[in-house]
């Protein structure tokens, strides 16, 4: 593998990218990463609606979640409510502060996105995303592959 896939793979670059671009939105909210891409996951996310959701969906913690959701509460910047249907479910939601502050993250990431495909035609996009799909589902099926079949 070569150093530049190995590299993008990784996501070291992007993610330092991120932390740039996320900080001064992290400062003026009063945030923790965690926080942020909670609200960002929750406005881009229509199944999962609940810290149990998210935890499982994102790989964190349940209660890095429930941290994170008590103080998007206090902060004036989520609400949660019942569920109709089961009022063992909480469920998520995102109040207008909390709205501005996805406003403001999507802004970053499309300047960010900008950053990464400047210089690439939409075909060459188009050929990645696709390689970055199938490399993805390369990895997932190896790790779900047994350890006594990969010898």
């Amino acid at each position: 593998m070569t150093d530049e896939l190995e590299l993008l793979i990784t996501g070291r670059q992007f993610r330092k990218m991120c932390e740039r671009e996320y900080e001064t939105i992290r400062k003026r909210y009063d945030l923790r990463k965690v926080e942020l891409d909670m609200l960002y996951f929750l406005d881009c996310s229509k199944e999962a609606r609940t810290a149990g959701d998210i935890a499982q969906i994102r790989q964190v913690s349940k209660a890095h979640i429930s941290t994170a959701v008590e103080n998007l509460v206090k902060k004036g910047l989520l609400e949660t409510r019942e569920d109709s249907k089961d009022r063992r479910r909480i469920l998520l939601e995102l109040t207008g502060q909390g709205k501005v502050v996805v406003e403001e993250v999507g802004l970053a990431r499309r300047r960010m996105s900008q950053v990464v495909y400047r210089g690439i035609t939409e075909e060459e996009k188009a050929v990645m995303q696709q390689a970055a799909k199938r490399m993805l589902q390369n990895m997932q099926e190896e790790i779900e592959r047994s350890p006594e079949r990969r010898m």
